[in-house]
């Protein structure tokens, strides 16, 4: 059931965001399909198991639940403070290799929609 206050349409209490392994076409693992901007894993490089015990995918699970609201599950849109903590913290770098974009930017372009939530 959807609720007024449930962005993502999961349902009060319900908590099913969790690492999920993403292989983005560029090709670099990510942890989230909503989040594919920044990784510090290549396919070519890192066999999936090293990928998924990455730095980034070891802070995108430990920093879980990214907020006590567990309706508000994006470490980007929701909590766009959660993405360049683990960016920073794991040297992940963006994947768009043509205009790589900083993850202080991006959290800014969120941060106003994530504090009106």
């Amino acid at each position: 059931m959807k609720t007024d206050g449930d962005r993502w349409g999961t349902g009060w209490g319900r908590y099913d965001i969790v690492t999920k392994l993403t292989i983005s076409y560029r090709p670099h693992p990510v942890p989230c399909p909503s989040c594919p901007y920044y990784s510090d894993s290549s396919i070519y490089e890192k066999t999936m198991l090293e990928a998924l015990q990455s730095p980034l995918f070891m802070a995108y699970h430990d920093l879980q639940p990214f907020n006590e609201n567990h309706l508000r599950v994006c470490p980007l849109l929701d909590n766009p403070d959660a993405i360049v903590e683990m960016v920073e913290t794991t040297g992940a770098c963006s994947t768009d290799l043509q205009d790589p974009e900083d993850v202080n930017d991006l959290a800014d372009k969120c941060r106003d929609k994530a504090n009106d939530w």
